[in-house]
C-alpha cells in the first residue's frame, strides 16, 4: 500500500518524529519539502522504529503493514 500525506507545519520549523512500521516487506518514506529537494528517509525491510527530522509538505509512505509517524 502506498499513501501520500500532506503535512501541516507547526510554526514553520523542522521537527523530529518517531517513525514506526510493523510488517514483512519494504517500509519506504519519501520526503518532499518546499525546498524542492527530494529525501529518501527510510527504506527498510520488515519492522522499523527510528527517529527522523522532517521538513515535509508532502510525504509518500509505502508499507505492507501498520505504520505511524508520531511527534517526539
Amino acid at each position: 500500500m502506498t499513501a501520500v500525506v500532506q503535512v501541516t507545519r507547526v510554526g514553520g520549523f523542522c521537527s523530529e518524529k518517531n517513525l514506526n512500521h510493523v510488517g514483512d516487506s519494504n517500509f519506504v518514506v519519501n520526503n518532499y519539502p518546499l525546498s524542492g529537494t527530494y529525501d529518501l528517509l527510510v527504506n527498510e525491510i520488515g519492522n522499523y522504529s527510528g527517529e527522523q527530522i522532517l521538513d515535509p509538505d508532502v510525504m509518500q509512505i509505502q508499507a505492507d503493514g501498520e505504520w505511524q509517524i508520531l511527534p517526539q
